[in-house]
């Protein structure tokens, strides 16, 4: 199985959500600061970053991990993995795309606007306290990702 978390403008949900899948975080506790700057691509993707895919790691069940963000209509490409797997002939069970999205984007576009200002460090400080109070969320949405695979 192939796991992608997917986010909008930015890695920071699906980082943690990949973190939170291979046992890097425990979902007792909501996560600190030290402990989310230690994720791997717990960051604002780039503009040559966007649908880009990274490879995160694999689970204790050697299933894959893999994170990607868009810039608009994550929807369209959920559809478009699925579609890519009936033109390889690959059963679409071999594939979770996970959402990772906020329920209001515009906190996104408002982490990009303070990196355009220079403004990186409250950028992160926004992005921690928008995974902090997303973190049961995502927990949730990785524990229902892995137990649809049984």
């Amino acid at each position: 199985m192939n796991y992608f978390y997917l986010g909008l403008l930015d890695l920071y949900l699906p980082a943690v959500a990949a973190a939170i899948h291979l046992g890097q975080l425990e979902g007792k506790k909501h996560p600190g600061q030290k402990e989310l700057d230690a994720i791997k691509y717990f960051r604002r993707g780039s503009h040559d970053e966007d649908g880009r895919i990274f490879f995160v790691g694999t689970d204790s069940a050697g299933d894959n991990v893999f994170i990607l963000s868009v810039k608009v209509q994550p929807e369209v490409v959920i559809r478009a993995v699925e579609s890519m797997l009936g033109l390889y002939g690959l059963p679409l069970r071999e594939i979770k795309v996970v959402p990772c999205l906020l329920e209001n984007p515009q906190l996104a576009g408002w982490g990009k606007l303070l990196s355009r200002l220079g403004l990186g460090r409250q950028e992160r400080g926004l992005a921690r306290r928008v995974v902090r109070s997303h973190f049961g969320g995502l927990l949730q949405s990785v524990q229902r990702s892995k137990a649809a695979k049984r």
